[in-house]
């Protein structure tokens, strides 16, 4: 049944209006006396359904104007029908029903008080309204629609009517109600709860009819026929009493997938109830704002400013602003510190923290590719600075997960027009509504910084693994559709650690392994694993020499484990594609067979994406060398759908069986930058692909031979600096000498020169054509008086394209 224990007061109230107003004619609040006549109630209906006197002011403000000059007994109708309508809601709280119903019993000469018993019923609810509450005048007509056509109604039909639910209901339907079906539901319920649910939301009944389908025995048209089946058919399992929006294992069945608030709380509430959310979402945000305000003394005082700030800017950790964003910003402040200055002083200089200050500040910074070009990280950096004043209230901020829970809670985007203050100001607002919604269904945000991590979560992470598959395929399902923003890839230890575990064959603590293994940063191997979780595919690039296809292939190995596990094609593989590679290669085509005819025959792509789909729980990955060799567009084909739209299958050129990319398979491609080939790629391909760069002079090849050579050749420190000095020297990091022709076991002085002398002096000519006599600038002996801070090359390189 829909009962809800614990709701016997909103029943018997419901049972008094029906028996004792409509049927009796009686008051509510003094039951002894006769005012629900049906002259009272056309009264009414005139007042306020016929009367079009539109106020200014709220709900209320209108209801009164309306019953300004009434006969007493129609005020009374009028407070006690309001009274009717606010047992329902339970996104109200007791007093302000209270609070409404004394406005309108304030329009009579005598005080009338709401009688105890009926007074208790409005601190309880049944229902969440949400959006519903908006609309409220038009649940009053709604109701007052419904007395007058009940008193239009012969008594005996009237009397059959409480005694038969679907009698009733047939009466209830037939008067009509604009924007207040909600109230209609509200009212089935409140009369029969062992018949009808709880449920004020017409599409929560389809939805939960749809979900529970194969339940459903009788065929009927009547979603309450049909969802009564479904209550009888769980409650064998459940018990006759269980609660469709609360009971576990029902309401993530139907409700969890669904755009809007409740499944947004829903889903917020089940983050938040991981031990260590705070940890792994809150705090790192706090102690990266922790010296912020140091900095901003230091501004303010303007005493010694720049080394201050440049030092707490640098420690801040990557989900808090993107590093290139902070090194930009940082690059840029420093060349230009007068309007740096200027700058900091327009957002810092002022008792709060207001978003307007944001346009102040950016109004000093050029949107140049010296500055921060972005959109999103100019008003990721803005916030961030302004967070040094009220790290509770004013937040970090990122483009993608905003326009995310706007659309998840169709929550109104901003305008286009809006200036990034007006942008940010938006994004607090939909914070402050986050926390708004989450107290009314039971979720208690202490701040905007726990709204804001509540959103990341549900935008950026993956489903925890003591999730029920279901709630894994729901929780999918519901966030699906929202896109990812070029300006906003993800860039710090956001990944979903634990779910990767579940995965990989090694445990996930071997991970920082793995980078200590690789002479690596462990937030580039975390982030390459979180960049292959979002898109599925990156592409190392770079100039030769830099160790993108070893470390591709070690993280393959990593991530997929055994290369025997499944079939011949294993859990990972390497493919190089060169001028002659071609789609028949790659992906299927026709091959001659013994017996002279042709068969057709797959390719390592279509192998592997076989043994991926049949090896669902594990990742396989395929790495493909030197990408940029073959004709991409030819090779690939129509698979540039497919690593798009990985949920989906297409036909290829020569089967006729339907083909989709599974999703845990993975592609790493290296792409030699050298001849600048990556320009000729294509926007269809750059779209699908991250895009990590390989060069000498940033992280992660940046200082790798030096570590390399202080864990394994002490002494030979000197080698990195000659490298250094070569590439200054060279000026183009394109070209630039990679470290891994020096990354060998057998490395000594006499191997250095061998290498030196041919390998990277070849390799210096070629790049030297008609410039030969530079060449003697690159020999070991010239170099050792050189290092990168002697030449002319500025130390603040480009950022990768």
């Amino acid at each position: 049944m829909g009962r809800i224990t614990g709701c016997e007061r909103l029943y018997d109230a419901t049972k008094a209006f029906l028996y004792h107003a409509l049927l009796a004619e009686e008051s509510l609040f003094l039951p002894r006396e006769s005012i629900w006549t049906s002259a009272t109630v056309d009264d009414l209906f005139a007042r306020v359904v016929e009367n079009e006197v539109i106020s200014a002011g709220d709900f209320i403000a209108r209801l009164t104007k309306q019953l300004e000059g009434a006969p007493r007994a129609t005020i009374r109708v009028a407070a006690e029908m309001l009274y009717v309508y606010q047992l329902m809601p339970f996104d109200v709280g007791g007093a302000r029903k209270r609070e409404l119903i004394k406005s309108v019993l304030s329009l009579l000469p005598d005080t009338i008080s709401i009688p105890e018993d009926l007074d208790l019923a409005l601190d309880r609810g049944a229902a969440s309204y949400g959006q519903a509450l908006t609309n409220r005048f038009f649940h009053m007509v709604f109701l007052i629609s419904f007395a007058r056509h009940w008193k239009s109604m012969e008594r005996a039909l009237q009397e059959h009517a409480l005694e038969d639910p679907w009698e009733f209901k047939k009466i209830v339907m037939g008067v009509s109600a604009p924007r207040a079906s909600s109230q209609r539901e509200a009212m089935l319920h409140l009369a029969f709860p062992d018949t009808f649910e709880p449920a004020v939301s017409l599409d929560h009944k389809m939805e939960i009819c749809k979900a529970f389908e194969p339940l459903i025995s009788v065929p009927s048209d009547d979603l309450d026929q049909k969802i009564l089946q479904v209550r009888q058919a769980l409650g064998e399992q459940y018990g006759q009493d269980f609660d469709f929006y609360v009971t576990p294992g029902i309401k993530e069945r139907w409700m969890s997938d669904r755009p809007g608030w409740d499944s947004f709380v829903y889903w917020a509430k089940r983050f938040l109830e991981s031990s260590d959310w705070d940890a792994r979402e809150r705090d790192y945000k706090l102690r990266a704002v922790r010296n912020l305000p140091d900095a901003r003394d230091a501004v303010l005082s303007g005493d010694d400013w720049l080394p201050v700030f440049e030092r707490i800017i640098k420690k801040v950790q990557q989900n808090v602003v993107r590093w290139q964003a902070r090194d930009n910003f940082l690059k840029w402040i420093k060349a230009n510190p007068i309007e740096g200055y200027a700058a900091l002083r327009s957002i810092w200089d002022s008792d709060a923290a207001q978003p307007e200050h944001i346009d102040a500040f950016l109004n000093h910074i050029p949107s140049t590719d010296d500055a921060l070009k972005s959109p999103g990280d100019r008003l990721s950096v803005a916030a961030f600075l302004l967070m040094a004043m009220d790290p509770y209230g004013i937040v970090p901020y990122r483009v993608t997960p905003f326009e995310s829970g706007y659309k998840l809670t169709r929550y109104p985007a901003p305008p286009n027009d809006s200036t990034p203050g007006e942008i940010y100001g938006h994004a607090l607002a939909f914070l402050d509504r986050m926390i708004e919604e989450g107290a009314k269904r039971g979720l208690n945000l202490r701040d905007r910084l726990d709204a804001q991590s509540v959103l990341w979560s549900i935008t950026k992470w993956n489903p925890d693994d003591h999730w029920s598959p279901t709630e894994r395929s729901l929780f999918e399902k519901f966030r699906k559709g929202i896109a990812s923003d070029p300006d906003e890839e993800a860039t710090g230890y956001d990944i979903d650690l634990e779910n990767f575990e579940r995965l990989s064959p090694h445990p996930i603590r071997d991970l920082d392994s793995l980078a200590d293994q690789l002479l690596l940063d462990n937030g580039y191997v975390h982030n390459v694993l979180r960049l292959l979780e979002d898109k599925k595919q990156v592409i190392f690039y770079g100039p030769p020499g830099t160790g993108k296809t070893y470390v591709a292939r070690q993280l393959a190995k990593f991530f997929a484990g055994d290369p025997e596990r499944d079939d011949e094609a294993g859990s990972h593989r390497l493919v190089q594609f060169h001028p002659s590679y071609a789609y028949e290669d790659f992906v299927e085509g026709f091959r001659p067979t013994a017996d002279g005819t042709f068969a057709l025959r797959s390719g390592p792509l279509k192998r592997i994406a076989e043994a991926a789909a049949n090896d669902s729980d594990s990742i396989h990955v395929l790495v493909i060398d030197e990408i940029n060799r073959g004709n991409v567009a030819k090779v690939f084909g129509e698979l540039y759908f497919l690593l798009e739209y990985r949920d989906e299958a297409i036909d290829l050129q020569y089967s006729e069986t339907p083909f989709q990319l599974p999703g845990n398979l993975w592609i790493i491609g290296t792409m030699n930058t050298a001849d600048r080939s990556i320009a000729l790629i294509d926007a269809a391909l750059r779209r699908r692909f991250h895009f990590v760069p390989f060069f000498p002079d940033q992280p992660p090849v940046a200082g790798l031979l030096r570590r390399w050579l202080a864990r394994h050749k002490p002494g030979l420190e000197w080698v990195a600096d000659r490298v250094d000095a070569a590439n200054a020297l060279l000026g183009d990091r394109h070209a630039a000498i990679g470290p891994s022709h020096f990354m060998r076991g057998n490395l000594d002085e006499e191997w250095v020169e061998r290498i030196w002398e041919f390998s990277i002096l070849p390799y210096v000519a070629e790049h030297l054509f008609g410039e030969e006599e530079r060449l003697d600038e690159f020999r070991l002996k010239a170099l050792a008086g050189q290092s990168p801070a002697t030449t002319d090359t500025d130390d603040a390189t480009a950022d990768a394209e």
